[in-house]
């Protein structure tokens, strides 16, 4: 809501100010944010998200000694399909009790995990960020497919560079009985519907659709 508020402010400012003239209102880029909502929403109402936090709980567990590359690598996988950062934050507490029984610092994988989620949210197609640039880029005749070539690529090598990074810095330092002690118990859903997991599929096959038709614009009919 803040933001909200001083984005008016800002405009008014812009205007009466500065004396510029107003743009038109970004239609397009508004409904795109809003069917990501509901699209998000829905995944939500259909447990999804805790079932792709269990699925993602479980591969992350059963590589411990792994834990710097493997948590960012799942992070960056399931925040690039579901385009929401909550994801990451519901595996936090899994990650750190990994790394504790893995003798690491659970601050070297969670580091790279939280900003490999930021850098997924920016070539996520299901991300109302990256729908925001790509209606904008449009207009300078640069299609979803191009912007991914650049910015996807980039956002792997960046979580990988990090986790090197992390895996070297702190190092020599080990675990303490405190940390062990004060090392959150998660206990995640082990049972789902068909409902939930069928919700889960078919926000996955937009997902797919927004990619097909973002890099492939010639399959969408043209009026």
């Amino acid at each position: 809501l803040g933001c909200g508020i001083f984005a008016i402010v800002a405009q008014l400012i812009m205007i009466f100010g500065f004396q510029l003239p107003p743009g038109s209102a970004p239609v397009t880029a508004v409904l795109i944010i809003l069917s990501i909502g509901i699209a998000g929403g829905t995944l939500q109402a259909t447990g999804g998200i805790d079932y792709l936090v269990f699925l993602a709980s479980k591969i992350i567990e059963r590589f411990p000694k792994s834990i710097i590359f493997i948590a960012p690598m799942i992070v960056f996988l399931f925040v690039f399909g579901v385009g929401t950062a909550n994801i990451a934050l519901s595996l936090e507490p899994i990650i750190a009790k990994t790394a504790v029984r893995a003798n690491i610092q659970p601050k070297r994988p969670l580091t790279a995990s939280v900003l490999t989620a930021n850098l997924a949210l920016l070539c996520s197609p299901a991300a109302s960020a990256t729908a925001y640039i790509i209606s904008v880029m449009a207009g300078y005749h640069i299609s979803m497919g191009q912007y991914l070539s650049i910015v996807l690529p980039t956002a792997i090598i960046t979580m990988l560079m990090l986790s090197v990074f992390c895996t070297f810095v702190g190092r020599k330092t080990t675990v303490t009985v405190s940390e062990i002690a004060h090392t959150p118990e998660v206990t995640v859903k082990q049972s789902f519907t068909m409902k939930t997991k069928l919700g889960v599929v078919g926000f996955l096959l937009c997902v797919v659709g927004i990619l097909t038709f973002g890099i492939f614009p010639n399959l969408m009919p043209s009026f």
